[in-house]
């Protein structure tokens, strides 16, 4: 009974070492696209500024 104890501690420790290497690696590629998403904002917010300028000059040029 002892033996099968011990097995079913490995086993759950083998679990929980794969579950936590998961977390760490979901963990890694959400830190990864936060930063994807926060470029990808700046972009926009920059690209929506150039089009507000080209916006005006086009509206300034055909007045």
């Amino acid at each position: 009974k002892l033996e099968s104890l011990r097995n079913e501690a490995d086993a759950a420790v083998a679990r929980a070492e794969t579950s936590e290497a998961k977390v760490k690696q979901l963990e890694a590629e959400h830190i990864s696209k936060d930063h994807d998403i926060q470029s990808l904002t700046i972009r926009v917010k920059n690209l929506e500024e150039q089009l507000d300028k080209a916006e005006t000059s086009l509206t300034d040029t055909t007045k």
